[in-house]
Parts: structure tokens; C-alpha cells; sequence
């Protein structure tokens, strides 16, 4: 009797140390999902950043109209703003 207890103890410590080692490790599918939310984080904090500089330089352009340089920036960060927005849009839709 105290044999068999003994082989069924080693036994479901074998099995419960196999499905803590198991468990520790990621599958590539989590992983995958992971870094996606990774880098919508990264994007939306970019932005964010985007945002803040796109209204201060909007506000610039109406304290100078006329600065050729500033427009062009201005249109820079708007094109750019406008990509990022569409790339968070896109892996919103897919990721989730």
C-alpha cells in the first residue's frame, strides 16, 4: 500500500512539474499577440505626441500665417498624424 501512495506521489509531482515548466513558456501565438499590443502602445503614444504638436504648430500658424516654413511642417505632422491614424485604425481591426 505504501508503495503504491509512493508511485502515485512521484508520479503527479512528475506531471504537475512537467505543467509548471510548460506553462512558464510563451506559444508563438501569444507572442504574436503580445508584440501587437506592444506596438499600438508605441503608436498611440506617438500619437499623442503627434496630437500635441499638431495643435501648437496649428496655433503658430495663426499667430504667423504668412511662414512658409511653418506651413510646411504644419502639413508635415498633419500627413503624418493622419498616417499613424490609420495604422492604429488598421491593427485595432485586425488585432482585435
Amino acid at each position: 500500500m505504501l508503495k503504491i501512495l509512493t508511485s502515485c506521489g512521484i508520479i503527479l509531482t512528475f506531471i504537475f512539474g512537467v505543467w509548471l515548466i510548460d506553462d512558464r513558456y510563451i506559444s508563438a501565438d501569444e507572442l504574436s499577440k503580445e508584440k501587437c499590443k506592444i506596438y499600438l502602445k508605441m503608436n498611440v503614444s506617438d500619437y499623442r505626441a503627434l496630437t500635441s504638436q499638431y495643435y501648437e504648430y496649428k496655433r503658430l500658424l495663426k499667430e504667423n500665417p504668412n511662414d512658409p516654413d511653418l506651413k510646411e511642417s504644419f502639413e508635415k505632422i498633419k500627413k503624418e498624424r493622419n498616417d499613424l491614424k490609420k495604422k492604429i485604425d488598421t491593427e485595432l481591426e485586425n488585432g482585435e
